[in-house]
């Protein structure tokens, strides 16, 4: 009974101390105010978009699962998938005007400012991927080397008659090829021998 009488005594104690001294507790001052935290906040949460990366709002990779696409190959950030290329980026930089100044995609030669390192047809005016592999192109020397380039005249080309053709037989009678198996007749090229069917043979005493 006497314990009972203890655990009572001490359990109001704690309450009437908690009472008598809640109001003393003195709390800490703000080291933000309230206006600094929403703008931090909204600061926070703005969408950061990477330079370079979009043409138009277009991602230039997308994640196949429709989350937030990205300016370059890698995993999406949300379920971790593989990023896909997305053509509609290259579709859309095809139809923004270039900015004043800047060098044309192709010089006056055709030639591409930037290449695809796999040989892939076609390039870009600047380092994109390639529209058939996706690698990044790469700077093609060979653009400035023939942006003055002037294509030479056409010169005219000299048609030369075809020599005369040899005649089958010579001056005296001889046959230009003869038959291996020595049937008579000849002719003037490796034709079938008319007798046999053999392939004439050339007949060295023909240029004697």
């Amino acid at each position: 009974m006497k314990v009972k009488s203890i655990i009572l005594a001490c359990v109001a104690c704690t309450f009437f101390l908690a009472y008598a001294c809640g109001d003393k507790v003195e709390r800490p001052t703000p080291i933000m105010t309230q206006d600094q935290i929403d703008a931090n906040k909204a600061e926070f949460d703005a969408p950061t978009i990477p330079s370079g990366g979009v043409v138009g709002g277009v991602k230039h990779y997308t994640c196949p699962n429709g989350h937030e696409g990205s300016d370059a190959q890698g995993s999406c950030i949300v379920c971790g998938t593989q990023l896909v290329h997305n053509q509609a980026f290259h579709d859309q930089q095809a139809t923004t005007p270039p900015a004043a100044g800047a060098e044309p995609p192709q010089n006056t030669s055709g030639v591409w400012h930037y290449t695809c390192p796999n040989g892939h047809d076609g390039g870009s005016g600047s380092a994109t991927a390639c529209t058939q592999c996706g690698t990044t192109l790469v700077h093609n020397q060979g653009y400035h080397d023939g942006t003055n380039a002037t294509t030479p005249a056409a010169t005219p080309s000299v048609t030369t008659p075809p020599p005369a053709p040899e005649p089958a037989q010579n001056a005296d009678g001889v046959w230009h090829y003869t038959c291996p198996n020595g049937h008579e007749g000849g002719a003037g090229s490796a034709s079938a021998c008319t007798v046999c069917g053999t392939t004439l043979a050339h007949n060295q005493f023909y240029h004697n």
